[in-house]
């Protein structure tokens, strides 16, 4: 019987412990923990990759919400070296970790209770600048949602911010089986790399999500019409606009590129309605 099998999941917490080797080895190559790396963990949960990440050598910041759960990873003598809180990630996203601990730039892992994974994809979208690389364990169907292109109903908010900064890779996928117990749903797990070259200027960061938010709250409208909406802006602006970022604005939002929705937010007056 394995650890996460002799510890009582607690259903309200969304816990699911992943048990199949195979998949930690494949998460842990994809963190590539090296002597002197800082890692941030997610959701330690019976440290099936808390141990072998703090075995390389790294720095490691563990956070677990589960107080027994914690208890037993400050209390194990095998991982001294490494500091763990019982806070969650919304108190500390990566940026504010990598400020806090004076690096540069942080890995990030994360097995996270299905229902805070937007949350940690939101925080590296945001925090690219100081993560090195994030390796995430998500739902099958959100992530394929985060590595959807233009042009299909799957491409929105997520996948417009996470793609603006990162290489999204898949590692591998996990099976019901793989965890304890088994969630009912099939599960991904995806790599992210922040791109040497932005596909968004930093600069243009908050006006891109800001008309992100706008347009993708009512996808299925054409672009004129919300943009309307959500700014102070009338129709020979819009005209100028469209003309200006060459986009045809009946066009539907998720049929834009990443590339495209930021020439539109460069264009556009910084308050909204």
């Amino acid at each position: 019987m394995s650890e996460g099998e002799r510890i009582r999941p607690r259903k309200w917490l969304g816990q699911h412990f992943l048990r199949d080797r195979r998949v930690i080895e494949r998460i842990v190559q994809a963190i590539d923990p090296q002597p002197g790396d800082f890692i941030l963990e997610y959701g330690c949960g019976t440290g099936v990759l808390t141990y072998p990440l703090v075995e390389s050598g790294a720095c490691l910041l563990g956070f677990e919400v589960d107080r027994d759960l914690l208890a037993r990873l400050k209390g194990d003598p095998a991982l001294a070296e490494a500091e763990f809180s019982g806070e969650g990630l919304e108190d500390w996203p990566p940026a504010r970790v990598a400020e806090r601990v004076g690096r540069k730039r942080i890995k990030v892992a994360a097995n996270l209770p299905y229902q805070l994974s937007s949350t940690a994809l939101f925080d590296i979208a945001d925090g690219a600048d100081r993560v090195e690389r994030a390796v995430f364990m998500m739902q099958r169907e959100v992530a394929q949602r985060v590595g959807a292109s233009p042009g299909g109903r799957d491409f929105g908010l997520l996948p417009a911010l996470i793609q603006a900064r990162h290489r999204v890779e898949k590692v591998g996928d996990a099976a019901p089986g793989a965890f304890h117990p088994p969630p009912r749903v099939h599960s991904r797990v995806l790599k992210f790399t922040p791109l040497v070259e932005p596909r968004v200027a930093p600069e243009l960061w908050d006006a891109y999500k800001s008309l992100l938010k706008a347009v993708f709250a009512e996808r299925r409208k054409q672009l004129k019409s919300t943009l309307r909406k959500f700014y102070e802006v009338d129709m020979d602006f819009l005209i100028e606009l469209s003309e200006a970022a060459g986009v045809d604005l009946s066009r539907r939002p998720e049929t834009l590129s990443v590339e495209e929705l930021a020439r539109l937010a460069e264009g556009l007056p910084e308050c909204r309605r």
